[in-house]
C-alpha cells in the first residue's frame, strides 16, 4: 500500500482521504491527530468548570492556537465548524483504528490518554461529537485497565446521567456503561466493587429504565443483570436489597424483574402483560427485589410513550393488588404520589367503568380507588401516614379545576376510610386545613362538595381520636366545613334546628360548636297575581333578578294551589308566566326554577283556565314552554321527571288540552330517543349513595328530583291509561306515527339499527290492547298483518320477542284471526319467521278456547317439521311437542296423548340432555301471553337478557312511588286504570306453558290405537339436513373407545398456538384419526383450545410429544411400520392430489410450527413431504386449513379400503 506525501493537502482532508481508501499514515501525522484531540479535550474540560453542558464553543480557541495547526482555516469557514468537523474526523479516525487487528500495536499509553480524551468528548452537547467519542470510549474499553481507571469512567456516566439536555447524554452512558459491564475480564475492579455497595450506582441504574428510551432501558437491564451476577456480598441500600446466603434465589428474582420489564415496558403486547401481572404480584410478595425496583417498573409503565390499554391494565391490577396485599405495596410513596395518582384521577378511567350492580349505579374505577387509597393509608407507617395524605391533598389543590371533578370525592372517601381503619393508632399531622379548602372550592359539584364535607368531617374525627375515644383539638380550624356539615344535617321538612344543632354536637364530639351555626330567613309571600304582576312591574323587572326568579316561582306555586288563579285576570296570568319564562331563558334555565315550573304550568287549574282564552294565547306560551323544557331534558336529565309527570296528569286531567300543547309530538320523541342520563349524572348517583350513608336524607332526589326511571314510568303509565274516547285521538296518532318507520324498512334490514329502539315496541304492545278492543274485524286483520310483516324482517332477538307477544296479544283479543295461522306456518319460507309462527302456534293452542281440533293439526305439522331441512324449523318444532302433548293431557285430550307415535317422539326428545339444560335465549324468551302480561314483565322481564343485553330503565317501585303520588292528587284519584297491570293477575284456569319439563310423558292406553287421519306428510325430493341433530339420542353419540378410527396419527408436536391445536384436534377427530400429539396437555385446559376444539378432545386419544422428542418418537414410529408424512414446502415435496401420490395408510402425519414449519432434525426422519398445490399468492395457509385438505385427501383415498397397504 503506497504511502501519499501528507504534506501534498491540508491535514484533515488528508486523514479523510486516508480513512475512506484505507491508506496509511505516518506515525509523526498519527501523533499530531492525538496532540490536537488532547488540546481539544483540555479545552472541554477547562470549559467544564464553568459550563456542565461542555460546550465546544471553547474548541476554536484552543485548536487555533495548537503549535501545529491541523485545519488550514479560510475566510469563509467560521472556526467553530472548522473545530467542530476536524473533531469528528479526528475521534472517527482513532475509533476505526483501534477496531482494527493493528490496534495492539499502540501503546498503552496512548491508548489511556485517547480514553481520557473521549471521556471529556462524550459530555459535548454537539450530537455528532459526542457519539464519535463515546464509540471511541467503547472500542477502548478492552484496552484500557478499568481497574485503575474505573472510578473516572463510572464518575464520568453518573456526570452525565445527572444532566437534563441534552437528551443524547443517558444514551451515550447507558451504552459506555453496557460496554463497561459487558468486558467482564477488565469490568471488576476496587472501584466497581465499591460501587456497587453503594445506593448511587443502583439508583442512576433506576434513573435509566424511568426516564430513558427503549435502547437505553434494553443497556440498562442488561447492566442490572452484570451487575447483580458480578456481586459477592449481601446488599442493603436505600436502592438495592440482595442476599448473598442466598444467591441464587436472588440472582433469579433480578433474572425475573428483567423479563417482566422488558415484557410489561418495552414488548407491550396486551395478552403477555396480562398474563405476566400474575408474576409481578409473586415478585412483589417475594420481598427479594428492592421495593425502588418495582416501582421504577411500575413508574416505567405510566410514562409517556406506554399505550393506554397497558396503563390500565397494570393500574388495575396495582388497584386490586393493593386491595388484597396493601402491606407490600406500603412504602410506594414515590410511584403512588408522581405515577398513580395522576393516571388514576384522570376522567376517562370513572366515565368508562359505570356499571349496575344490584339495581345501584356503581363506578367500579372510583370504588377500586378509593378502596386502594385507603388501604395504602391504613397498611403505611404511622410516622409516615399523615405526610402521604397532605402530599395526596397538595396533589389535589394543585390540579387546581383541572382535575376531574369527581376524583376528589373518590380520594377523600380513600383517605378517611384509610384513617378510621388505623384510628387511634397516630393519625396526627393532617393538614385539616388543605382539606377545609378543598372541599369549598366554587367547581365543586353539589353531591361531591357535600360528599367530601362529609369525609372532611370523618377525617377530622379519626385524625384527632386518642386511644380511648375521646378527640384532643378543636373545631376551631374547620369551622366552614362544620357549617356546611350543619346544612346537611337539616332534614328536609326543618322540623327542629335546635335538635339538628345537639346532633351535631353530639356527631363532631364539639361542646363548643355555635349555637347560631344555623338560621333560616322568612320572607313574605305575595298572595294574589296582581301582587305578583305589581311587584314586577314596579320594580322593572329586577325583582326577578338572581334568587328573585326562585322568589317568583315560589309565589306563582302557592298561587296555582290555591284558587285565585280561576278568578284571576288572563291578562295579568299570561304577563306574569311570560315574564317569569323570559327570565328563566335569560338565566339559562336555573335548576331550582326548571324543576318547579313544568308542573306550575302544567296544572289542571292554569289548563282550564286557558280553555277560556279565546286568542289561545296562554295555551301557545304553555306549550312553548312545556317543549323547550322537555328538549332540554334529553340534555339535563334532572328536568326529566317534572316534565313527564306534568304532562301525564295534564293529559289525564285535562283530556282537551292535548291538541294545544301537541302532547303527541313529546310522546312521539321521547319514544324515538328516550332521554338517558350523561356519564357525570350517573356518577352523581353513585356518589349520592355513599353521601346517603352519612346523611340518610341527602339522597341523589334531594339535589335533583326523581330519577329518570320515574319518568319512563310516567310515560307508559299515561300510555296505558289512554283507553276512554276522549283519549282515542291521541291514541290512533301515537299507534300510527310509532308504526310507519317500522312498516317502511328497505331490505337488506341490519341485525343493529340506530333508530330502532326497545321503547318504540313496548309502546306499540301497549297501544295495541287499546286500539283492539275498540276495532272491528277488519281492523284487526289489519293489524295483524303490519306486525306479521315486521316479524319477517326483523333480525334482532328481543325485537322478534316483543313483535310475537303482541301478535299473541292479537289472536287472545280476536279468536277469528287464527283459522290462518296454520297455513302461513307452511307457506312461507323464511325458516327464522316460521319458527317464530310455530312458537306462537303453540301458545295459542294453549289459550282456554282453543280446540282440540286446532292442536291435532298443529302437532302433526310439528312432527313434520322435527325433520326439517332448516335448522331454526327443527329445533322449534322439537322444543315445542312436549309443550303441547302436557297441555292435551290437562285438557284430556286422548286423541292427541294415547298416539303412540306421538308418545314415543316425546319420549325420544324428553331423553336428551339438552331438554333438562336448554340453552340460555330459550330460558329468557319463555313467557306466558296471559299471565306475564304485565307491565313489571314488559320492563323488567328476562328477555332483556338476550344479547345484546339491554338495561332495565324502569322497576317496579318506579310504577309504585307513581301509584301512590296518585293516591294523594285529587286530580288522578278516579283516572281510567291502565289496559295492562302491574302485577300479574291471579291465575283463573287460564294457560300452561312451561317450557322446560323434567317428568317422563304419561304412556297411551292399551285399549285406544292411534287416529289413522294423522299422518305425517313428507314432501318428496327435498334433502333433511342431518348435520348437529338438535336433540340426538344418546346411543347415537360414539365414544373415543368405540369410534372406528384409521391407522393415521397426527403429530402437532411443533406446535404452540392454543387456537391452532383446538383447530386439529377438531379436524382429526371428524376424519377418525387414530391420535393426536399436543407439546403439552396443559393446553388442554386453555379456554383458547376449547373454544375451538368444542368437544373433540373427548373423542379422540390425545398423548404429549414435546418438540426435543419428537425425532426420537419418529424413529420408533418407522420400526413399527409407520411412514412419516410431512405437511411441509421443500425442494422435494410431491403435490398433495397429483396422479400417483397416494398418502400410506399406516403414517404419522406432522405439522409444521406457524412461524419456522418443520425443524431440520424433524425433516430428516420423514420418508416423504407433501405440499398443497397452491394458486394465489399468499404464502401459506392456516395449519389447521392444511391438516383438513390433507385429512381429507387422507380419508378419500382409503375410505372402505379395508387394511390392505399401499405404498
Amino acid at each position: 500500500m503506497r504511502v501519499r506525501n501528507q504534506s501534498e493537502a491540508p491535514p484533515t482532508q488528508l486523514l479523510l482521504h486516508c480513512i475512506l481508501r484505507n491508506d496509511a499514515i505516518s506515525s509523526a501525522f498519527f501523533n499530531r491527530v492525538i496532540e490536537q484531540l488532547s488540546h481539544t479535550a483540555f479545552a472541554l474540560q477547562s470549559a467544564e468548570d464553568d459550563h456542565s453542558a461542555l460546550p465546544i464553543d471553547c474548541v476554536n480557541e484552543y485548536v487555533t492556537k495548537s503549535p501545529v495547526p491541523l485545519v488550514q482555516t479560510q475566510q469563509h469557514v467560521p472556526k467553530k465548524d472548522i473545530a467542530y468537523v476536524e473533531s469528528c474526523i479526528y475521534t472517527e479516525y482513532m475509533t476505526s483504528v483501534f477496531k482494527t487487528s493493528d490496534a495492539a500495536q499502540i501503546g498503552p499509553a496512548t491508548s489511556q490518554k485517547l480514553f481520557e480524551i473521549g471521556l471529556v468528548l462524550i459530555g459535548n452537547s454537539s450530537r455528532e461529537l459526542s457519539i464519535a467519542a463515546r464509540d471511541m470510549v467503547c472500542v477502548l474499553i478492552p484496552h484500557i485497565p478499568l481497574v485503575d481507571h474505573g472510578t473516572m469512567l463510572l464518575n464520568r456516566i453518573y456526570y452525565l446521567l445527572s444532566l437534563v439536555q441534552p437528551s443524547h447524554y443517558a444514551n451515550t452512558a447507558a451504552r459506555v456503561w453496557f460496554q463497561w459491564l459487558s468486558n467482564t475480564e477488565n469490568a471488576m475492579g476496587s472501584c466497581l466493587h465499591d460501587a456497587l455497595l453503594s445506593s448511587e450506582y443502583w439508583s442512576h441504574l433506576q434513573k435509566i429504565l424511568r426516564q430513558g428510551y427503549s435502547e437505553e432501558r434494553k443497556f440498562a437491564l442488561s447492566v442490572l443483570k452484570h451487575s447483580v451476577d458480578l456481586l459477592d456480598t449481601t446488599v442493603t441500600t436505600q436502592s438495592m436489597y440482595f442476599e448473598y446466603e442466598n444467591r441464587a434465589w436472588s440472582c433469579k428474582e433480578y433474572e425475573k424483574f428483567c423479563i417482566l420489564f422488558q415484557t410489561i415496558v418495552l414488548g407491550r403486547y396486551q395478552n403477555q402483560v396480562d398474563e405476566c401481572l400474575i408474576d409481578l404480584a409473586a415478585l412483589v410478595v417475594s420481598g427479594k427485589v428492592h421495593n425502588t425496583w418495582i416501582q421504577t417498573l411500575l413508574m416505567s409503565v405510566f410514562h409517556g410513550d406506554v399505550q393506554e390499554t397497558i396503563r390500565r391494565s397494570v393500574g388495575n391490577w396495582f388497584m386490586d393488588f393493593a386491595n388484597d396485599s396493601a402491606q407490600h405495596i406500603s412504602t410506594y410513596y414515590e410511584f403512588i404520589l408522581t405515577s398513580f395518582v395522576p393516571w388514576a384521577t384522570t376522567g376517562t378511567w370513572f366515565t368508562t367503568s359505570i356499571e349496575l350492580m344490584d339495581q345501584k349505579v356503581v363506578c367500579v374505577h372510583g370504588r377500586r380507588l378509593s378502596r386502594c387509597i385507603a388501604k395504602v393509608v391504613a397498611s403505611i407507617a404511622e410516622s409516615e401516614r399523615g405526610t402521604l395524605i397532605n402530599a395526596l391533598f397538595k396533589y389535589l389543590e394543585a390540579k387546581g379545576d383541572s382535575i376531574y371533578p369527581f376524583a376528589s370525592a373518590y380520594v377523600f372517601e380513600g383517605i378517611s376510610d384509610g384513617i378510621k381503619t388505623a384510628s387511634g393508632t397516630g393519625n396526627n399531622g393532617v393538614d385539616l386545613e388543605l382539606a377545609c379548602r378543598l372541599t369549598t372550592r366554587s367547581a365543586n359539584r353539589e353531591i361531591p362538595r357535600d360528599l367530601m364535607t362529609v369525609y372532611c368531617i370523618l377525617i377530622r374525627n379519626f385524625a384527632k381520636m386518642k386511644k380511648d375515644g375521646t378527640y384532643s383539638h378543636s373545631i376551631d380550624t374547620t369551622q366552614d366545613v362544620i357549617e356546611r356539615w350543619a346544612e346537611l344535617k337539616i332534614d328536609e321538612m326543618k322540623s327542629s334546628i335546635r335538635s339538628t344543632q345537639e346532633d351535631l354536637k353530639r356527631l363532631l364530639q364539639a361542646p363548643d360548636a355555635d349555637s347560631n351555626l344555623i338560621s333560616e330567613s322568612s320572607r313574605p309571600v305575595a298572595s294574589t297575581l296582581s301582587r305578583i304582576q305589581h311587584q314586577i312591574v314596579d320594580s322593572k323587572f329586577r325583582s326577578l333578578l338572581g334568587s328573585g326568579l326562585v322568589t317568583t316561582c315560589t309565589d306563582l306555586e302557592l298561587l296555582v294551589g290555591s284558587n285565585e288563579v280561576s278568578k284571576c285576570s288572563m291578562d295579568d296570568l299570561i304577563f306574569v308566566i311570560q315574564a317569569v319564562w323570559d327570565e328563566t331563558e335569560t338565566q339559562d334555565y336555573p335548576k331550582d326554577v326548571t324543576m318547579r315550573l313544568p308542573c306550575t304550568l302544567l296544572d289542571p287549574k292554569i289548563l282550564q283556565r286557558s280553555l277560556g282564552d279565546e286568542a289561545g294565547s296562554l295555551l301557545r306560551l304553555i306549550s312553548k314552554a312545556v317543549h323547550r323544557m322537555y328538549r332540554l331534558s334529553e340534555s339535563r336529565i334532572y328536568m326529566l321527571s317534572p316534565v313527564m309527570t306534568a304532562i301525564r296528569r295534564a293529559v289525564l286531567a285535562v283530556p282537551c288540552c292535548v291538541s294545544g300543547i301537541n302532547i303527541p309530538t313529546i310522546l312521539i320523541r321521547f319514544s324515538k330517543n328516550p332521554p338517558s342520563p350523561s356519564i357525570e349524572s350517573l356518577i352523581e348517583v353513585s356518589l349520592a349513595d355513599q353521601l346517603c350513608k352519612h346523611v340518610p336524607h341527602r339522597k341523589y332526589e334531594s339535589y335533583y328530583g326523581r330519577r329518570e326511571g320515574f319518568a319512563y314510568a310516567a310515560v307508559f303509565d299515561l300510555v296505558s291509561r289512554l283507553t276512554s274516547d276522549e283519549h282515542s285521538e291521541l291514541r290512533v296518532t301515537l299507534h300510527d306515527a310509532l308504526l310507519e318507520p317500522w312498516m317502511s324498512q328497505k331490505l337488506p334490514i341490519p341485525v343493529v339499527t340506530k333508530w330502532k329502539k326497545t321503547e318504540q315496541l313496548q309502546m306499540l304492545l301497549i297501544l295495541s290492547s287499546a286500539c283492539l278492543a275498540r276495532s272491528d274485524s277488519r281492523e284487526g286483520q289489519q293489524h295483524l298483518s303490519d306486525y306479521l310483516l315486521m316479524l319477517s324482517l326483523e333480525p334482532l332477538p328481543r325485537f322478534r320477542h316483543l313483535l310475537e307477544w303482541i301478535i299473541l296479544r292479537i289472536f287472545l283479543a280476536k279468536p277469528d284471526l287464527r283459522t290462518n295461522l296454520l297455513s302461513l306456518i307452511k307457506e312461507h319460507g323464511n325458516p327464522k319467521h316460521a319458527a317464530s309462527l310455530i312458537k306462537i302456534a303453540v301458545k295459542v293452542a294453549c289459550f282456554d278456547d282453543s280446540t282440540l281440533d286446532f292442536a291435532s293439526k298443529l302437532l302433526s305439522l310439528l312432527v313434520a317439521f322435527s325433520a326439517s331441512s332448516k335448522v331454526a324449523i327443527r329445533i322449534e318444532a322439537q322444543w315445542s311437542i312436549h309443550i303441547l302433548r302436557d297441555h292435551s293431557e290437562k285438557k284430556k285430550w286422548t286423541q292427541i296423548t294415547d298416539n303412540p307415535a306421538i308418545f314415543e317422539l316425546d319420549a325420544f326428545l324428553r331423553s336428551h340432555d339438552r331438554f333438562n339444560a336448554p340453552i340460555p335465549s330459550r330460558i329468557l324468551e319463555s313467557f306466558d301471553p296471559i299471565q306475564d302480561h304485565t307491565l313489571n314483565t314488559l320492563f323488567s322481564g328476562t328477555f332483556l337478557d338476550i344479547e345484546p343485553r339491554e338495561a332495565r330503565k324502569i322497576t317496579y317501585s318506579d310504577f309504585k312511588a307513581l301509584y301512590e303520588d296518585d293516591t294523594k292528587d285529587p286530580y288522578l284519584r278516579s283516572i281510567h286504570p291502565p289496559s295492562m297491570p302491574l302485577d300479574a293477575p291471579i291465575p283463573n284456569a287460564t294457560t300452561t306453558i312451561q317450557p322446560v319439563l323434567t317428568a317422563e310423558p304419561s304412556p297411551p292406553s292399551t285399549n285406544v290405537t292411534a287416529d289413522p287421519t294423522h299422518v305425517f306428510a313428507q314432501k318428496p325430493n327435498v334433502p333433511l339436513q342431518t348435520k348437529g341433530l338438535a336433540l340426538s339420542h344418546p346411543s347415537l353419540t360414539s365414544t373415543s373407545s368405540s369410534r372406528n378410527a384409521y391407522p393415521l396419527i397426527l403429530c402437532a408436536s411443533l406446535i404452540d398456538n392454543p387456537y391452532n391445536l383446538g383447530g386439529l384436534s377438531r379436524c382429526a377427530e371428524i376424519f377418525s384419526a387414530s391420535s393426536l400429539l399436543l407439546p403439552s396437555l396443559s393446553h388442554l385446559a386453555s379456554p383458547r383450545f376449547t373454544s375451538v376444539a368444542v368437544t373433540s378432545h373427548l373423542h379422540i386419544p390425545i398423548s404429549q410429544l414435546t418438540p426435543v422428542e419428537t425425532p426420537e418418537y419418529l424413529r420408533a414410529m418407522k420400526k413399527e411400520g409407520y411412514k412419516i408424512v410431512g405437511v411441509e414446502q421443500t425442494d422435494q415435496s410431491v403435490v398433495l392430489g397429483e396422479q400417483g401420490v397416494v398418502l400410506p395408510r399406516k403414517c404419522v402425519l406432522v405439522m409444521g410450527s406457524e412461524k419456522e414449519g418443520i425443524s431440520s432434525a424433524v425433516l430428516m426422519e420423514c420418508d416423504v413431504c407433501m405440499e398443497i398445490r397452491q394458486e394465489g399468492v399468499t404464502r401459506s395457509l392456516n395449519v389447521q386449513t392444511a391438516a383438513s385438505v390433507v385429512l381429507f385427501e387422507y380419508q378419500r383415498q382409503w375410505f372402505g379400503k379395508g387394511k390392505a397397504w399401499e405404498e
